[in-house]
Parts: C-alpha cells; sequence; structure tokens
C-alpha cells in the first residue's frame, strides 16, 4: 500500500498518484487575494467571523483543485492526467 500525499508520488513503473491538498491549494491561489479582501470588508465594520464567512465561496475548494491539475499538465511531465472526483 502506497501513502499518497499531495506530491506526485511513485507507484510503479511509469504511474504517479497525488491527492490535492485544498487547503494548501487554496491558501497558494487565495491567501493574498482573501487577507486583501478581509481587510477591505473589515476596514469599516470591525471585523469579526462574519467578514471571514462572507470569503468562503461555494465550489472555491474545487476551483483552486483545478488549478493544480491545470499546472501539473501544463508542465508536460505527464503523459495523461486521470481525476478521480468524489461523487
Amino acid at each position: 500500500m502506497y501513502k499518497i500525499k499531495s506530491e506526485p508520488t511513485y507507484v510503479t513503473e511509469n504511474l504517479y498518484a497525488l491527492e490535492i491538498d485544498t487547503v494548501a491549494e487554496s491558501e497558494k491561489s487565495w491567501g493574498n487575494l482573501k487577507d486583501y479582501f478581509k481587510k477591505l470588508l473589515t476596514s469599516k465594520g470591525g471585523g469579526g467571523i462574519e467578514a471571514e464567512e462572507l470569503l468562503v465561496f461555494p465550489g472555491l475548494e474545487e476551483l483552486f483543485s483545478m488549478f493544480k491539475i491545470l499546472e501539473l499538465y501544463e508542465s508536460g511531465q505527464y503523459d495523461t492526467i486521470i481525476v478521480d472526483c468524489a461523487v
């Protein structure tokens, strides 16, 4: 059994696997912009959990996962990419 990580993990000849870490991908793609929007939203209203909740958009984790898949595709390192998604 292989421990699949958030970076391509060797499984067997010509086969690698990875599990996308949505938290890490979100921070990489959304982190700085999220902080900017949070400051913007809290500058007049005093802040609080409400501002944080406003910055969680439905489908955002899936979008950042797609960015990771696009990154792997554009690297040209792999001939085929298979995506196994939860239903």
